[in-house]
């Protein structure tokens, strides 16, 4: 099967290379195989099986004098004869071994990697050396690796997925957690809002009682000064009868119309128009003053402005003052209706 490609400073491929060799070859070389081979892990293991036959797992190994070595039962049947030889030299170290667990590594490099991996601290030198690889071992190493590798590769994508899942779960349970904030803030809002309506017509309430109020006051004191004009031409002594004039004989003459007797309001209509808010309108008696109208308007507006003053809307444009507040609005000239801004 084809597998993952990777350069020769992926910690995981190295390991990996390393774990499927046994310590037959060290970490550099390894990291040799993977740069020479374009970062194939798969092609980088068949190099360094191939060329494990070589006495060391990158180019082969050189003679003392410059040749190749032919290994082989001559090889080997010459060092005991140069063992035995007296006067020989010492024997040369091939190998080094370790003595916790008895295997054969090349080199100080496989001793470290061998070390990192099981935790084995004693190692020798070893005068035998290591045996190349046959092609069935090379093909069973191989095999074994992209069986590694195989496995590898289903862990990593059975984390993938894992990771995936729980990842949906935390969005779904953040959606959710959003969605329920959203609509409890929806809710507040709507309660907020629903009792500051109910607090404004409280306030609107009030206000209409106040100016009820008032309109009741200014009429009782009406009705009381009406009463009390009454009440004096009812005292008044009853004068003497006057004499009967004289008849008058009568004149035929051109009929005369009767003018039209002007007609009385009881009550006039005032709209009060804001430069913000809605407009303002009343019925009030005619008896009542512009400072009636300047206490209702401050009473029921909601712009906050509370120095103002009452203008007439259409020419000719008249600006009600301080020095005007105790004009009725007969007087003021606004029967039986009028529009005002303020």
């Amino acid at each position: 099967p084809s597998l993952k490609m990777a350069d020769d400073t992926n910690p995981e491929s190295v390991a990996l290379l390393l774990s499927m060799m046994g310590g037959n070859c060290d970490e550099a070389t390894v990291k040799r195989a993977l740069t020479n081979c374009g970062g194939q892990v798969e092609t980088a293991a068949e190099w360094l099986i191939s060329h494990m036959a070589s006495g060391g797992a990158g180019e082969p190994a050189a003679a003392p004098g410059g040749e190749q070595t032919a290994g082989g039962a001559e090889g080997e049947a010459a060092a005991p004869a140069a063992a035995s030889a007296p006067g020989a030299e010492e024997p040369k170290a091939m190998s080094l071994v370790c003595l916790d667990c008895n295997k054969r590594l090349r080199n100080e490099d496989d001793c470290m990697a061998h070390a990192a991996r099981t935790g084995h601290s004693n190692f020798d030198q070893s005068t035998e050396e290591i045996k190349p690889l046959t092609p069935e071992e090379k093909a069973e190493q191989l095999a074994r690796l992209q069986e590694h590798m195989k496995k590898k590769k289903e862990e990593k994508a059975k984390t993938e997925e894992e990771e995936a899942r729980k990842a949906e779960i935390a969005r779904r349970l953040n959606a959710k957690d959003a969605t329920t904030l959203k609509r409890e803030r929806q809710e507040k809002e709507m309660q907020r809002q629903l009792e500051e309506n109910k607090r404004e017509k409280q306030r609107e309430a009030a206000q209409r009682a106040k100016v009820k109020a008032l309109i009741e006051e200014d009429r009782q004191r009406r009705l009381a000064a009406a009463s009390k004009s009454t009440g004096g031409a009812e005292a008044a002594p009853p004068s003497a009868p006057a004499a009967a004039p004289a008849p008058v004989p009568m004149q035929v003459s051109a009929p005369v119309v009767a003018a039209a007797p002007a007609k009385t309001y009881t009550e006039c209509r005032i709209q009060v128009r804001l430069h913000s808010g809605p407009a303002i309108t009343a019925k009030l008696p005619p008896s009542a003053t512009l400072q009636d109208v300047h206490d209702l308007v401050r009473a029921q507006r909601t712009d906050g402005v509370f120095d103002f003053n009452l203008t007439t809307a259409f020419p000719p444009r008249r600006v009600f003052g301080l020095g005007d507040m105790h004009l009725t609005l007969q007087d003021a000239g606004l029967m039986p209706s009028a529009v005002l801004t303020a």
